[in-house]
Protein backbone atom coordinates (compact mmCIF):
# COMPACT_ATOMS: atom_id res chain seq x y z
CA UNK A 1 0.00 0.00 0.00
CA UNK A 2 3.16 2.17 0.75
CA UNK A 3 3.77 1.88 -3.13
CA UNK A 4 0.50 3.11 -4.24
CA UNK A 5 0.32 6.17 -2.12
CA UNK A 6 3.50 7.22 -3.49
CA UNK A 7 2.12 6.65 -6.97
CA UNK A 8 -0.81 8.55 -5.92
CA UNK A 9 1.06 11.29 -4.25
CA UNK A 10 3.61 11.59 -7.10
CA UNK A 11 0.65 11.56 -10.27
CA UNK A 12 -1.11 13.97 -7.90
CA UNK A 13 1.53 16.75 -8.13
CA UNK A 14 1.09 17.76 -4.79
CA UNK A 15 3.61 18.89 -2.27
CA UNK A 16 1.36 17.77 0.58
CA UNK A 17 0.39 14.41 1.87
CA UNK A 18 -2.98 13.28 0.51
CA UNK A 19 -5.70 12.57 2.53
CA UNK A 20 -7.74 9.04 2.28
CA UNK A 21 -10.55 10.78 0.73
CA UNK A 22 -8.01 11.79 -1.83
CA UNK A 23 -6.55 8.75 -2.19
CA UNK A 24 -9.92 6.99 -2.79
CA UNK A 25 -10.77 9.31 -5.39
CA UNK A 26 -7.71 8.64 -7.40
CA UNK A 27 -8.58 4.58 -7.27
CA UNK A 28 -11.76 3.30 -8.53
CA UNK A 29 -13.39 0.42 -9.21
CA UNK A 30 -14.65 0.43 -13.28
CA UNK A 31 -15.82 -2.35 -15.60
CA UNK A 32 -13.80 -1.97 -18.55
CA UNK A 33 -15.01 -2.33 -22.21
CA UNK A 34 -14.92 -5.91 -22.66
CA UNK A 35 -16.71 -6.03 -19.31
CA UNK A 36 -13.87 -6.85 -16.52
CA UNK A 37 -14.06 -5.83 -13.62
CA UNK A 38 -10.64 -3.61 -12.79
CA UNK A 39 -9.41 -0.60 -10.23
CA UNK A 40 -8.73 2.19 -12.37
CA UNK A 41 -6.00 4.71 -11.48
CA UNK A 42 -6.63 7.93 -12.97
CA UNK A 43 -4.20 10.90 -13.49
CA UNK A 44 -6.04 14.48 -13.71
CA UNK A 45 -4.50 16.97 -16.31
CA UNK A 46 -6.20 19.57 -18.30
CA UNK A 47 -8.70 18.71 -20.40
CA UNK A 48 -8.73 15.10 -20.56
CA UNK A 49 -8.10 12.49 -17.93
CA UNK A 50 -6.32 9.32 -18.54
CA UNK A 51 -6.79 5.83 -17.03
CA UNK A 52 -4.59 2.92 -16.09
CA UNK A 53 -7.26 0.00 -15.55
CA UNK A 54 -5.50 -2.79 -14.12
CA UNK A 55 -6.73 -6.31 -12.70
CA UNK A 56 -6.51 -5.83 -8.60
CA UNK A 57 -5.55 -10.02 -8.26
CA UNK A 58 -2.82 -9.83 -10.24
CA UNK A 59 -1.69 -6.61 -11.05
CA UNK A 60 -1.89 -7.27 -15.22
CA UNK A 61 -3.02 -4.18 -17.15
CA UNK A 62 -6.19 -4.54 -18.35
CA UNK A 63 -6.31 -1.32 -20.28
CA UNK A 64 -5.85 2.40 -20.90
CA UNK A 65 -7.87 5.22 -21.86
CA UNK A 66 -8.89 9.00 -21.80
CA UNK A 67 -11.86 11.08 -21.11
CA UNK A 68 -12.44 14.45 -21.61
CA UNK A 69 -12.65 16.86 -18.86
CA UNK A 70 -14.74 19.42 -20.42
CA UNK A 71 -17.57 20.22 -22.84
CA UNK A 72 -16.32 21.12 -26.43
CA UNK A 73 -19.08 21.96 -28.10
CA UNK A 74 -17.27 23.00 -31.82
CA UNK A 75 -16.08 19.38 -31.40
CA UNK A 76 -19.27 17.84 -30.37
CA UNK A 77 -17.42 16.50 -27.22
CA UNK A 78 -19.11 16.45 -24.00
CA UNK A 79 -17.27 16.33 -20.77
CA UNK A 80 -17.14 12.54 -19.99
CA UNK A 81 -17.17 11.18 -23.46
CA UNK A 82 -14.17 8.79 -24.49
CA UNK A 83 -11.22 10.73 -26.22
CA UNK A 84 -9.30 7.07 -26.84
CA UNK A 85 -9.43 3.56 -25.44
CA UNK A 86 -7.44 0.07 -25.82
CA UNK A 87 -8.10 -3.31 -23.63
CA UNK A 88 -6.14 -6.56 -24.36
CA UNK A 89 -6.53 -9.49 -23.59
CA UNK A 90 -4.03 -12.29 -22.02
Amino acid sequence: MAGLRAYLQETAYSKTPLTTPELLAAVGEVTDRLGRRGEAYVYRQSGSRPMLIMDPATGAVLGLGSTFTKDQPEYGVKAGDVMDCSAWTR
